[in-house]
């Protein structure tokens, strides 16, 4: 009973610092992933590499894995692009094999792992910037890491004293063709519950260093964990896109296939005599290591060359759902572990926005101008449309507060809040347009010459404004900037004239005054939508500012 509270106790510290530390390392590294991703659609070499670094930074394929299904579901990468970084990331997880291969060596790991628990608890209390705290935490669960690894090889040494334990490992010795499968079920078994590909291998290098587990039964366990891994990216891609789903069984079918294509190799123990010629040596946690790296490097590199039909396969074995359209999901759950990537599809989604905000304008500026029914509908469409992406957006942003954040995307967050409330109160502004319209219709008002080429004006004024800050957003273009905020200026300029305009007329009796009501509103409206865009272009010339 001691020694499985011990081993639990081990696992735990294991697994709580491995998603201390991948945690910890995607928040301080989220713009160096949000590059590499973007490099890596040049190629499918690119992307493996792209995919095998940042894994290795973030010590998760999981993590890895479900990042990249998060951006198919965006639309940031296609269906071809993504395999790449998925076969990297396999290859990539097999760094942890080779740290945990370290302990059957002489280095003292205990006083590693409480000198580094140690030193990260300091960091995380007396450093003076959120990066150096953040840096602190990873330190933390490096420590972690290595304690569990510690305290769980020491609970496992007395299990090799346990004849049931040792004939239960016995049978995945891969001279049995029914052991060698056994061995591979108990491993994919194993991984799904445990979450985790990295804890399976450094539990079986563990108990093969105390001699529970033979190197050849180790083996099978080790290709069970490819296949138990791919869990973590079925369940994140099952309510997702149809390209999403796609990646996560591209994902599943490159490791099973891989599986197959190796069991034979390993039945009949080639497999092992390869990494013994490999790797000579008695020591077993390191041939492991080796077993698993060999095997991932191997199969990623030949879908690699493959990976045409990877797709073609993936595509084929996961239809669409009836009645189901493609749509691109910018504000993906998945994404928000990596905040840097959040934000910009939060910025995405708030330009997609504000262009539907212009269109919404354009529109009943055209049917307060030509007296026309047919655009009211689609007017009030972008207002709803607005409504519900604002509402999205809002629930999104309060989930990424929730996020370690550094300083700078903190403060980029409070500017897209800012914007995201302006832009919904453009649909409002338009709609109220409409009830102008309506107004003028129900009454039959006539407006004078004057009038009317001075509301075209204005109007032409925020339409050329919106132009200006949808190219400020897209381009961060200081000019952009610049021309809307001279537009802004204009805009007051021509309702203060064009009201004292307006005055004249009503003193010359050449202006009724329910249709001068509506005159001065229309202005009113059309000022207002000037602010809110002035808003938007003063908090996008913040958020340059603070990245600069």
């Amino acid at each position: 009973m001691n020694i499985l509270v011990t081993l639990l106790g081990g696992l735990g510290l294991f697994l709580f610092g491995m998603k201390h530390m991948s945690d910890n390392l995607r928040n301080v590294t989220s713009n160096r992933l949000r590059g590499w991703l973007e490099k890596a659609t040049d190629n499918r070499v690119k992307a493996l590499i792209a995919g095998t670094l940042i894994t290795c930074l973030i010590q998760s394929s999981s993590a890895t894995t479900v990042m990249t299904v998060g951006l198919v579901n965006a639309g940031l990468l296609t269906l071809k692009q993504s395999l790449g970084v998925i076969l990297g990331a396999n290859i990539g997880t097999t760094v942890t094999g080779w740290l945990v291969s370290l302990t059957g060596t002489k280095m003292n790991f205990k006083f590693i792992a409480l000198f580094s628990i140690g030193i990260g608890f300091i960091l995380t209390k007396a450093a003076n910037s959120p990066q150096k705290k953040n840096w602190g935490h990873v330190l933390f669960g490096f420590g972690l890491i290595f304690l569990g690894l510690v305290i769980m090889k020491d609970a496992s040494t007395p299990l090799k004293h346990s004849a049931f334990i040792k004939d239960f490992f016995a049978t995945f010795a891969s001279s049995s063709f029914v052991g060698t499968l056994l061995g591979v079920v108990f491993g994919t078994i194993f991984t799904i519950l445990l979450q985790s590909s990295s804890a399976t291998i450094a539990i079986v290098q563990l108990l093969a260093s105390t001699g529970v587990i033979s190197f050849a039964a180790a083996i099978p366990v080790v290709l069970g964990d490819n296949i138990g891994t791919t869990i973590t990216a079925e369940i994140a891609s099952h309510d997702g896109r149809l390209n999403a789903r796609r990646t996560a069984r591209a994902h599943s079918l490159f490791n099973i296939i891989g599986v197959l294509f190796m069991f034979i190799p390993v039945w009949l123990g080639w497999y092992g005599k390869l990494i013994n010629y490999i790797t000579p040596g008695n020591n077993v946690m390191f041939n492991i290591a080796v077993s698993h790296t060999v095997f991932n490097v191997l199969n990623a590199s030949i879908f690699l060359v493959f990976i045409k039909w990877l797709e073609k396969m993936a595509i084929k074995v996961t239809p669409k759902r009836e009645g189901e359209i493609e749509q691109v999901n910018r504000l993906d759950a998945n994404l928000l572990k990596t905040p840097d990537i959040a934000l910009n599809q939060v910025r995405l989604e708030l330009l997609s926005m504000l262009k539907m905000a212009r269109g919404a304008v354009r529109l009943a500026v055209e049917s307060f101008d030509k007296n026309d029914d047919k655009a009211i509908a689609r007017v009030k469409s972008f207002e709803s449309d607005i409504d519900d992406i604002h509402h999205n957006i809002g629930d999104y942003l309060q989930e990424l507060m929730r996020k370690f954040l550094t300083p700078v995307d903190s403060q980029y967050l409070r500017h897209l809040i800012e914007i995201n409330d302006d832009v919904e109160r453009l649909g409002d502004i338009a709609e109220n347009i409409i009830n102008f319209y309506y107004r003028k219709r129900l009454y039959k008002l006539d407006f004078s010459e004057d009038a009317i080429r001075e509301m075209r004006e204005i109007s032409q004024s925020v339409l050329n404004m919106f132009e200006a800050v949808i190219e400020a957003m897209e381009t961060s273009s200081v000019e952009k900037i610049n021309i809307a905020k001279e537009l802004e200026r204009e805009i007051d300029v021509q309702r203060d004239t064009f009201r004292m305009n307006h005055d004249d007329r009503l003193a010359n009796a050449s202006c009724v005054i329910h249709a001068g009501t509506i005159f001065v509103e229309f202005l009113q409206s059309i000022e207002r939508i000037g602010d809110h865009l002035f808003n938007i272009v003063t908090n996008i010339e913040y958020s340059l500012n603070k990245e600069s």
